[in-house]
């Protein structure tokens, strides 16, 4: 069965490089540009090669991109419902009790004890 023409259309304009961002587009080659790298391609030499495809990039402008790509990649693993935010909870006064753990120990100074300046003179 054929596609309507609205989705023909809009297929059309997804695989089209006139109305995409450059970000979008880098995102479609993002494992073929991983791949490259990890054969030992400079970066350079691949934003030569994305250029001549169309994408019109500098080297500055390719790093960034790909830096937020592997970011938003990265909390996007990371964090199962947006929960990377969260602070950790502290435990509670039973689990402190259960394991034993004592608050540490404050330093306090013995007045009567004389001062440190006052041994050394003796």
């Amino acid at each position: 069965m054929d596609k309507s023409p609205a989705a023909q259309a809009l297929l059309s304009l997804a695989k089209e490089n006139a109305g995409r961002t450059k970000a979008a587009r880098l995102r479609e080659v993002f494992d073929e540009i991983e791949t490259a790298q990890r054969a030992g391609v400079s970066n350079a030499k691949i934003v030569e090669t994305l250029n001549e495809q169309g994408f019109d990039l500098t080297l500055k402008t390719f790093e960034t991109m790909l830096y937020r790509i592997r970011k938003k990649q990265r909390q996007a693993t990371a964090s199962p419902a947006g929960r990377s935010h969260d602070k950790p909870t502290p435990p509670t006064p039973s689990a402190v009790r259960e394991t034993g753990a004592t608050k540490p120990k404050r330093f306090t100074h013995d007045a009567s004890a004389g001062t440190p300046d006052s041994d050394l003179l003796s």
